[in-house]
């Protein structure tokens, strides 16, 4: 029959993880499935317009208490109940999926790691950001490795043309755009030895905050007991509107991935911009995301092993501007045609995840009783 499925969110809006859940809404079969989505959050913008009407049923749930919001729940009666918030913000509603809203509950997208709920079900993911075997015994929840990669990107519709590298001669510029807050001393000592073996490189940050003079000196002298040289190191703040910001990775020759907590949006928005991303293959899912996503991309070469890898695959990368030059012009396309922007299937395997987990919950009901 067909099924209820709910997704219980506070970012139902412009969000980085609204680029990779649109797409699958947007191709779910609605004689199999039928949408409830459950905003959480006052605003509501035109990302929020667009999911809306991919649902059969909108509700905004801010500022109402958890017991009017699971009476709301219960009365809705979904069949599988989706959370993608996991710990993250101070609006999430992980005490009322404790309270077993769903016959199945599913984690899904913007938490990278188990819940540790007994009544979450499920979560969802890809063979690479979680091992088969090595990844099952951390999480309560069953993994269901349901693709190649468990994301699937939708790029901004006023992305701008990848461009020319800004960039002339042997000199080459490293960049990272992820949350600062990713970037451990770990990683800047990682930087440091890139910029080592590259001495014409110069390192770009983009973040909240580094427009300040304060917040820079406090990464100022970080840097220095890292051994990066402050001096090779570019500033820029947070920018107004999505394309403004895309544009930015012309000045980018070699986007540098944040090892022990990888980018996810920020990899795709560089390979989208032509800019290939080294990344560092950690053990555990959150250091594990960019080595589906290059994998899904056609691109395994760029993924370290260890830190003495990440550093040879960036200095190749740097030392070779014919190959730079080439993806710059190539890297959109290959995406069109990888796992990553295969949305009619991935909302396919999706659809066919819910459905065999819904399965799994009547075989065991039955079994009960």
């Amino acid at each position: 029959r067909r099924l209820r499925v709910a997704v219980l969110w506070p970012d139902l809006r412009e969000n980085s993880c609204a680029y990779f859940l649109e797409p699958l809404l947007l191709h779910l079969d609605p004689e199999a499935l039928e949408i409830y989505l459950y905003h959480d959050h006052f605003r509501e913008d035109a990302v929020s317009v667009r999911l809306r009407r991919l649902a059969a049923v909108w509700r905004n749930f801010v500022g109402q208490p958890g017991p009017a919001v699971e009476a709301a729940i219960r009365a809705d009666a979904p069949d599988l109940l989706i959370d993608l918030a996991g710990h993250t913000g101070m609006t999430n509603r992980l005490p009322l999926f404790a309270r077993r809203l769903a016959p199945v509950q599913i984690s899904y997208l913007g938490y990278p790691d188990t819940t540790g709920l007994a009544a979450m079900d499920c979560r969802f993911t890809d063979a690479l950001a979680d091992p088969p075997g090595e990844a099952d015994r951390f999480a309560v929840e069953r993994l269901v490795r349901f693709a190649p990669t468990a994301w699937a990107y939708a790029p901004p519709p006023d992305a701008p043309e990848p461009g020319e590298a800004a960039g002339a001669g042997d000199a080459v510029t490293f960049g990272c755009f992820s949350n600062p807050a990713k970037i451990t001393d770990a990683t800047l000592r990682l930087w440091a030895d890139v910029l080592a073996a590259v001495p014409s490189g110069r390192l770009l940050l983009k973040g909240g905050g580094f427009g300040d003079a304060a917040v820079r000196a406090r990464y100022v002298a970080r840097f220095e007991r890292a051994g990066l040289p402050a001096d090779r190191v570019d500033w820029l703040e947070r920018t107004a509107g999505t394309a403004a910001h895309l544009a930015l990775y012309r000045r980018v020759d070699v986007a540098l991935d944040t090892p022990r907590y990888h980018g996810t949006t920020t990899t795709c928005e560089a390979l989208w911009m032509g800019v290939p991303v080294v990344t560092l293959a950690g053990g555990c899912h959150k250091a594990r995301v960019g080595a589906s996503l290059l994998t899904a991309a056609g691109h395994p070469e760029w993924i370290a092993r260890e830190p003495a890898e990440f550093v040879r695959i960036a200095a190749a990368l740097a030392a070779d501007r014919p190959r730079r030059k080439a993806l710059r012009a190539s890297l959109r396309d290959e995406l069109r045609r990888c796992p990553l922007l295969d949305h009619s299937g991935q909302a396919r395997r999706f659809g066919a995840a819910l459905r065999a987990c819904w399965e799994i919950h009547c075989a065991a009901a039955a079994a009960a009783a």
